[in-house]
């Protein structure tokens, strides 16, 4: 999570569900649960048990919004931790290279930290996803992300670390189905 090592082996599963409820001009809510569940567990397989809720807002290219989440453990594996973001997404579907870029900004709130460090901190996550057209329905994506500590997010042995991870992944969108209705993919 966010290069904070979870688990070191075995299988996870991670089932997850939530709504989107269109409001009106381009408003969204929308609220869920995650899980995570542990093959190798040693006190319990239920790891993780997080619930969110989000509002967007969607402005000509400019989707920003809110999102709260509390992450749980069901197995007792980590304290509770509640969490505040700010979220900026970017459409630039229709330009010639589409970026998809987002950011969020997230602040730890309450007694409860991501790293199990004594400070709540802060946390920013920068990213984009270029989209190359392959064929006339298939496009390849190539995610790139980091995450950064702002403020006390990856505290270690030797203080705050800036770093937390960087991620670079493969996507092809290939929709199943086509037609009036939309597509699945």
């Amino acid at each position: 999570f966010r290069g904070i090592l979870q688990e070191s082996g075995g299988a996870i599963g991670q089932p997850y569900g939530d709504i989107a409820i269109s409001l009106k001009n381009g408003i969204t809510l929308d609220v869920g649960t995650w899980n995570s569940i542990h093959s190798t567990a040693d006190v319990g397989n239920w790891y993780e048990r997080d619930y969110f809720a989000s509002l967007t807002f969607t402005t000509g290219k400019l989707k920003p919004g809110l999102l709260y989440t509390s992450y749980t453990s069901p197995a007792d594996r980590f304290s509770t931790v509640q969490e505040l973001a700010g979220t900026l997404a970017v459409d630039d579907s229709k330009s010639a290279f589409p970026l998809s870029p987002k950011v969020i900004l997230a602040f730890e709130l309450g007694d409860g930290e991501g790293d199990g460090g004594k400070n709540q901190g802060t946390y920013l996550d920068r990213g984009i996803k270029p989209g190359v057209k392959l064929a006339p329905k298939a496009t390849l994506y190539i995610p790139v992300k980091t995450g950064l500590s702002v403020n006390h997010y990856y505290e270690g042995p030797s203080g705050d670390n800036t770093f937390g991870y960087f991620d670079l992944g493969g996507q092809l969108s290939v929709p199943l189905v086509s037609g009036k209705g939309g597509a699945l993919e």
